[in-house]
């Protein structure tokens, strides 16, 4: 909630700044974007923690009662996680392109 308010305080401080969803600068496109991917990259974190990891925890389970089941189903979320750790890189890696586009402007 920090990093929110203070984002918040320095956008509407720049001189860039015209305005809610106002468009019209490479910096406002540059700022909508980031915003994007700060989102997508919630959105992940929140797919990975109440999604993903609790069904490894319940595969964690399932593993001691039946194994041969469980390793099918390991590699399976194993692959998941992959995928949205790579995604949330890739997330990541845009709000720093984006914020040093904006910077930049």
């Amino acid at each position: 909630i920090l990093l929110l308010i203070t984002g918040f305080v320095q956008m509407t401080n720049d001189e860039n700044y015209h305005g809610f969803l106002a468009i019209d600068s490479i910096w406002a496109w540059a700022m909508l974007l980031k915003h994007i991917a700060y989102v997508g990259m919630v959105v992940l974190t929140a797919a990975l923690q109440f999604g993903l990891y609790p069904a490894m925890t319940r595969l964690a389970l399932l593993a001691e009662a039946q194994p041969e089941m469980a390793a099918a189903e390991r590699e399976r979320l194993a692959a998941r996680e992959a995928r949205f750790l790579r995604l949330n890189v890739i997330c990541a890696m845009t709000v720093l392109l984006f914020t040093a586009i904006a910077t930049a402007v």
